[in-house]
């Protein structure tokens, strides 16, 4: 669960992660929770999306609220995750948690360990959309 302003999707990720959700075997708490995230967001295309909402592949910056670290990452689906590399699955708490956030925006989500956790996007250094690049 999360708690947030109004989650944005470009209707490619949507229909991606929507195809990524729909093919898990088993539905693990990170499942359910983009899975309402699909179910909540308002969907625009690509082409609409402003280039400072959080987009799969964006690089953001963002920041725990709790602990007040800093974090750089670029969300990515689970194939493509990495954290050594700063390469952070959507299906993580945090990574779904960051999903559809503008800058500036704050939301509260739940840990892997059930502890309510804050965090604050403070930059979208690369957006994929803002870039032209609709097919990554």
């Amino acid at each position: 669960m999360r708690s947030h302003p109004e989650i944005l999707l470009t209707s490619a990720d949507s229909d991606r992660l929507a195809r990524l959700t729909a093919d898990a075997l088993r539905r693990p708490p990170e499942v359910e929770a983009l899975d309402e995230v699909l179910r909540t967001a308002r969907v625009v295309e690509p082409r609409d999306v402003p280039a400072n909402v959080v987009t799969m592949n964006s690089q953001v910056t963002f920041r725990d609220e709790d602990s007040q670290r800093t974090y750089d990452v670029r969300l990515v689906y689970p194939r493509e995750a990495d954290f050594a590399n700063q390469r952070l699955s959507v299906l993580t708490p945090v990574g779904c948690a960051l999903l559809g956030l503008r800058e500036g925006e704050a939301t509260e989500f739940v840990a892997r360990d059930g502890t309510r956790k804050h965090l604050r996007v403070l930059s979208v250094a690369f957006q994929p959309e803002a870039s032209g690049q609709f097919e990554l």
